[in-house]
């Protein structure tokens, strides 16, 4: 399994035409994942290195550096490497849609307008469902990052449109305000504009002995 999740990592897979699959060029951190320490990746480099299957920058032997294929043809020529790859390219190519999407928010200083959304996110973290064993740190921070920037956008759509529902109230609210009239009315205006409607015969106005008023609509007989 450590060897079938570097070398399906160390080759970039073309979305319409197999012939044109090539070498791709990869951290050593981007093989670590939960079954494969920074360790454990470094030492698997260095012994691919050493029987040529591989090559490694310098720093690579101390842990950081990049891990690249020797030889191209290694893709089609090598029967193990090349059933790899074709028993489930779909799911290769979504796994390879996510590493590049990951290196192009790491190498934009985590920039959000590089994260994942709507439906490139949900596909990516369908796959990424059954495949938490080889995800990597940085993917997995990734994911995350592109889940709370969706909630966040969700949140901030939802306020929107609650704004909008409540303009019309409050652009009532301030004109009754300013006019001096509704809840905002002073008291004694209230009770002028309500006796104006008694005295017209749209109401019946009556006040109690304790002094609070009633309202009735309607003329009583």
């Amino acid at each position: 399994a450590l060897l079938w999740n570097i070398f399906l990592r160390l080759v970039r897979l073309d979305e319409f035409d197999e012939r044109l699959d090539t070498r791709r060029r990869v951290a050593i951190n981007e093989l670590v994942n939960a079954n494969c320490s920074h360790w454990d990746a470094v030492r698997l480099a260095n012994l691919l290195a050493d029987e040529c299957i591989v090559v490694t920058s310098e720093e690579a032997a101390t842990g950081g550096g990049q891990v690249d294929l020797a030889h191209r043809d290694l893709i089609r020529a090598w029967p193990r490497f090349k059933q790899w790859i074709d028993d489930d390219r779909a799911e290769h190519l979504v796994r390879q849609q996510l590493g590049e999407a990951n290196g192009q928010w790491l190498a934009n200083h985590r920039d959000r307008d590089y994260l994942l959304s709507g439906n490139r996110l949900q596909g990516v973290q369908r796959w990424a469902d059954s495949h938490q064993d080889i995800l990597s740190p940085s993917e997995q921070d990734f994911l995350g990052a592109s889940h709370a920037a969706q909630r966040a956008a969700g949140q901030r759509r939802i306020g929107i449109g609650v704004a909008l529902l409540l303009l019309p109230i409050l652009a009532a609210l301030i004109v009754m305000r300013i006019a001096g009239f509704g809840p905002f009315a002073p008291p004694q205006i209230i009770w002028s504009q309500v006796a104006d409607l008694g005295n017209q015969g749209f109401i019946d106005v009556m006040q109690s002995q304790n002094g609070a008023l009633w309202v009735a609509l309607g003329k009583s007989e």
